[in-house]
């Protein structure tokens, strides 16, 4: 079993991000968002998933304005893992960070040891 407290090799690290996403609490899902995006200029989230997220940060007018939680709902794990994917060549930190606020999770050295294991998305 994986040490939760040792790095995640970074080719799962999208995949991780993404299945905790599925089942985070809609809450939870617009912080981890609004995490990710917000890194990324508008130009480079019109690229991503057909300008979903780009949709997304400009609903209300606003780049910066929160994200609403419906939004949040209607972001698949497909779409997060490429986001996190692309997040991770524009500014790597950003996922470091929130992999370090995984760790607090119970199941997070089982859930990298089944991602190991089967095929990306």
């Amino acid at each position: 079993m994986p040490d939760p407290l040792q790095e995640p090799p970074a080719d799962i690290v999208p995949e991780l991000i993404a299945s905790v996403y599925v089942e985070a609490p809609p809450v939870q899902k617009r912080q981890l968002l609004e995490t990710l995006l917000r890194p990324l200029s508008l130009l480079a989230l019109v690229a991503l998933a057909g300008g979903k997220f780009a949709r997304i940060r400009l609903r209300n007018g606003e780049v910066k304005s929160p994200i609403a939680i419906e939004d949040a709902q209607r972001v698949s794990a497909y779409e997060v893992a490429a986001l996190v994917r692309y997040v991770q060549q524009a500014n790597e930190e950003v996922v470091e960070v929130l992999v370090k606020q995984l760790r607090s999770l119970p199941l997070l050295p089982e859930r990298i040891a089944s991602l190991r294991m089967r095929p990306a998305f």
